[in-house]
C-alpha cells in the first residue's frame, strides 16, 4: 500500500493524499481480521492523520492558564499514564515533576528544518 506514503510537500510541511482505493484496501485488510465487518454496512468513510509537529515530538505545557497536550500521536499514545500524570499537574498549576522544557511548543515556533517524513505507525 505504499499510496498512504505518497507524501506532498507543502514548503517544510508534508501533506497526504491518499486515494479512495487505499480505504477500500485498508478495509478489506481490516476484514480479513475481523471477518463480521466486511458485512456491516458503510454510511460515510473518513480518513485523516494524528497531529504530528515537524520534530515527531509531542507538546505538554501549560500557558496562560490552559495546559495542553498534542501532536501525541504513536510512540505518546504508549506513554499515556505518565502522560496523564503530567497533564492533571499542569491542569492542577502543579509542578510536573519532570522537565517538560524539551516539550514546550517553542522550540518549532520558528522552525525551519524540513518535517519529519509523515508514517502511519502505531
Amino acid at each position: 500500500m505504499d499510496d498512504w506514503n505518497s507524501q506532498i510537500v507543502d514548503g517544510v510541511r508534508p501533506r497526504m493524499q491518499p486515494a479512495a482505493r487505499d480505504f477500500a484496501h485498508t478495509i478489506q485488510r481490516f476484514g480479513e481480521l475481523v471477518p463480521a465487518a466486511l458485512a456491516a454496512p458503510v454510511d460515510e468513510i473518513w480518513g485523516g492523520l494524528i497531529d504530528q509537529p515537524p520534530d515527531a515530538l509531542f507538546v505538554l505545557q501549560r500557558m496562560e492558564g490552559l495546559a495542553v497536550a498534542f501532536g501525541i500521536s504513536g510512540h505518546g499514545l504508549c506513554l499515556g499514564p505518565i502522560t496523564g500524570r503530567i497533564m492533571a499537574a499542569l491542569v492542577q498549576d502543579q509542578p510536573a515533576g519532570l522537565n517538560l522544557e524539551p516539550f514546550r511548543i517553542e522550540r518549532i515556533a520558528h522552525w525551519s528544518a524540513p518535517a519529519e517524513p509523515v508514517t502511519l505507525h502505531g
